[in-house]
C-alpha cells in the first residue's frame, strides 16, 4: 500500500467515524447518521478493495473499544440491534466501488443501501427476538424495510454518490 493509499484509507475511516457522531431521528431505526453518505463518498473514491477495508477497519477498532460508533464501542456492540446496519456497510461499499468501475455508480450504490436495509432489519429482529426477547417477527422487520426511512437513505445515496463522483475527480488532480 502506498503512502497516499494509506492516507486516503486513513481519512476514510475517520469520515465514517464523524459521520457516526451526526444522528438524525427516525422512527424505525431510531435514528439516522451520516456513516451511509460517508461510506459511500469514500467508496467512490478508494473503490472496490480499500472501501470496504475502510469499513472492516472501522468496525474492528469500533469492536475493540474505540468509541466512534453512534451509540459508543466494544465487542458487546454486536449484541445491539443496530450492529447489523454495520455490517451491511461492508457490502454497500463494494457495491459502490464496483459501480463506481463500472459506471453504474448511483445503480449499485441503491443496491448496496437497500442490501444495508435488508442485513440491518435481519440482524435488528434476530437480537430482538433471540437476544431481548422481543416479540417480533422476521416479516414485520423485513416491511420496516419499505419505510420512509429507506427512501431518505436513497435520497442519501443518490446526494452522495454525487458528492463522491467530485470528490473522486478532484482528487485524480492531485
Amino acid at each position: 500500500m502506498n503512502t497516499k493509499l494509506l492516507l486516503r484509507t486513513s481519512l476514510a475511516v475517520a469520515l465514517i467515524a464523524l459521520g457516526a457522531q451526526i444522528k438524525l431521528p427516525s422512527p424505525i431505526a431510531g435514528y439516522f447518521t451520516l456513516q451511509l453518505p460517508a461510506v459511500i463518498i469514500i467508496s467512490c473514491v478508494l473503490g472496490k478493495k480499500y472501501g470496504p477495508l475502510s469499513v472492516g477497519i472501522y468496525i474492528l477498532g469500533g469492536l475493540l473499544g474505540i468509541p466512534w460508533f453512534a451509540g459508543g464501542g466494544g465487542l458487546a456492540y454486536v449484541l445491539k440491534p443496530t450492529f447489523g446496519f454495520l455490517l451491511g456497510f461492508i457490502a454497500l461499499s463494494y457495491l459502490t466501488g464496483m459501480g463506481q468501475e463500472k459506471k453504474h455508480t448511483w445503480l449499485y450504490a441503491l443496491l448496496g443501501t437497500f442490501l444495508v436495509w435488508l442485513i440491518g432489519m435481519l440482524y435488528l429482529t434476530s437480537i430482538n427476538v433471540y437476544y431481548l426477547g422481543v416479540d417480533m417477527s422476521y416479516m414485520s422487520g423485513i416491511m420496516a424495510i419499505f419505510s420512509l426511512d429507506l427512501v431518505f437513505d436513497f435520497v442519501l445515496t443518490l446526494t452522495a454518490v454525487t458528492i463522491g463522483k467530485r470528490v473522486e475527480s478532484a482528487l485524480e488532480l492531485i
